[in-house]
């Protein structure tokens, strides 16, 4: 029988480490959590490894976190467009244009709209 292979993902920036230090946790400590080595903890922290999924949720789980938590980027400010459809964002982003800027938006949509009809 041949089973699949599980999936790895790409960590980039990640809070592993902060959260495993704000618990007052070592490597070696949420390895022996895991059931990984502390080289491999150490790797997922700087982003030098991809990573199995069931790593990462064993990972977030023995920290107590959910996994969107552990792979957030804290340096970049939530989306105040959560949520929303594409076009739910471009009718909010249209009162903040500037005259200058709507016009380009403009020419943008036309020339989206005549390559759509011509092909």
């Amino acid at each position: 029988m041949c089973m699949a292979r599980e999936p790895k993902i790409q960590l980039g920036k990640n809070r592993i480490r902060e959260f495993r230090e704000g618990r007052g946790l070592t490597q070696e400590q949420l390895a022996e959590m895991v059931g990984v080595s502390h080289a491999t903890i150490g790797r997922l922290e700087r982003s030098a490894q991809d990573c199995k999924l069931s790593i990462i949720t064993r990972v977030s789980e023995a920290l107590g976190m959910s996994v969107s938590e552990i792979l957030e980027d804290p340096s970049t400010p939530d989306d105040p467009y959560a949520g929303m459809t594409n076009v739910e964002r471009l009718i909010e982003l249209i009162p903040t244009l500037t005259d200058a800027e709507a016009k380009v938006a403009l020419e943008v949509f036309r020339a989206m709209f005549l390559i759509r009809t011509s092909t």
